[in-house]
């Protein structure tokens, strides 16, 4: 069992290019993002993850891989996961005109 956080950090390379299948052609329903986005902050084998936030994060969530597969993969090699939800990227979003004391 693995167990870590990922995240992306200010100043992350945002370009994504259009995803394909095994003839080439375009997959409209997602796209293949630079590793800056979802990046490994740490990873350790285990049961037990520490991640400081260093303050350059849009938002970091946790990650627990397990060594088994799901009942019903979805690609050769898959592993179980749970993910927590992101946070962080509140602090990112600027308060609607007006907001204020």
């Amino acid at each position: 069992m693995t167990c870590g956080t990922t995240g992306t950090r200010k100043g992350y390379d945002p370009t994504s290019r259009p995803a394909v299948d095994g003839r080439g052609k375009r997959i409209d329903t997602t796209r293949i993002y630079s590793n800056d986005i979802g990046e490994v902050l740490v990873s350790v084998e285990g049961v037990k993850a520490t991640y400081k936030l260093g303050g350059d994060e849009l938002y970091v969530r946790g990650v627990v891989t397990s060594s088994l597969p799901p009942q019903n993969p979805s690609f050769e090699g898959q592993k179980r996961q749970a993910w927590t939800q992101p946070v962080g990227w509140e602090a990112h979003i600027p308060a609607p005109a007006g907001d204020g004391p």
